[in-house]
């Protein structure tokens, strides 16, 4: 999955915050930072990195998702496996898969030293920015993350990309002319057929949009991650938790109040901040 993704987020003061893909691939821990991990219940194949990870960052909260989406083949081929979908969404899914060359783009692996990062980067961004997330990914953490990559599914529209999908991240260009080119849709179609070829036993759906998940049959499976740090960096730990917190309570009220309380919010971590400066 690829090298660590970087956020940098704000509350008064300034933490960053590392995703972690692939834990083998976590590199050595950096003290300032917090970092996301994916954290099984159970015995995986990577307790070493795990055990490491603990004694370097000891402070953790429990992070779950019981919504993490997988297409599971069961045996079947990618025919066969469409013919078991609710008859509309598989024509819908058959309609997308005619785009490219309908549209006259095309949708292939690549290796990523042929890419022209600066622009995937920039459909990054404008794919985080439409499903108003503004909390960016550092560019540098994000030309390592492609680069430690072996290939990435890439469209391309006369020699352009227009879109990419690493396996972790996906960008594509939202201008109103490729508004019906289905680009989204084939880069994470051809991703499953991919998946369905090698015989993977679970093709994990990613950041698909919850109703694309839904038209592809995709599963919901309970995934746990871990939010760590050190001692020393405490209250970074607890304004991402507290932040993530109010996002999810405040989402039915108007935005009046969502703004009065994360104004509340900043006060209350600029104050804590202080405190524990004086402590520490």
């Amino acid at each position: 999955m690829g090298a660590p993704l970087e956020k940098v987020y704000h509350f008064g003061f300034s933490f960053s915050v590392k995703q972690v893909l692939d834990v083998e691939l976590i590199g050595d821990i950096d003290p300032r930072c917090l970092y996301l991990v994916p954290w099984p219940t159970s015995t995986c194949a990577y307790e070493a990195e795990l055990t490491k990870v603990a004694d370097q960052l000891p402070l953790a909260l429990r992070v779950r998702t019981s919504s993490w989406y997988f297409v599971c083949p069961e045996g079947r081929s990618w025919e066969e496996y469409l013919k078991s979908l609710k008859p509309s969404h598989g024509k819908k899914i058959r309609r997308y898969l005619q785009s490219p060359a309908k549209r006259g783009y095309s949708v292939q692996l690549e290796s990523p030293e042929h890419l022209e990062l600066p622009r995937c980067y920039e459909l990054l961004c404008q794919t985080m920015r439409h499903n108003q997330d503004h909390h960016f990914y550092t560019q540098e953490s994000f030309q390592q993350h492609l680069s430690s990559l072996e290939e990435v599914w890439v469209a391309r529209l006369n020699g352009q990309v227009v879109g990419f999908y690493s396996g972790a991240v996906i960008g594509h260009d939202h201008s109103l002319e490729f508004r019906s080119f289905g680009v989204y849709h084939n880069l994470f179609l051809e991703h499953v057929k991919l998946g369905f070829q090698r015989g993977e036993e679970m093709i994990d759906l990613g950041n698909a949009g919850d109703s694309f998940k839904r038209e592809l049959g995709a599963k919901a499976f309970e995934v746990a991650f871990s939010l760590r740090s050190t001692y020393r960096r405490c209250l970074a730990l607890m304004a991402w938790g507290l932040q993530t917190w109010v996002q999810v309570l405040l989402q039915p009220w108007p935005w009046w109040l969502q703004l009065l309380v994360g104004v509340l919010v900043l006060r209350l971590c600029l104050y804590l901040h202080k405190w524990l400066s004086i402590l520490l």
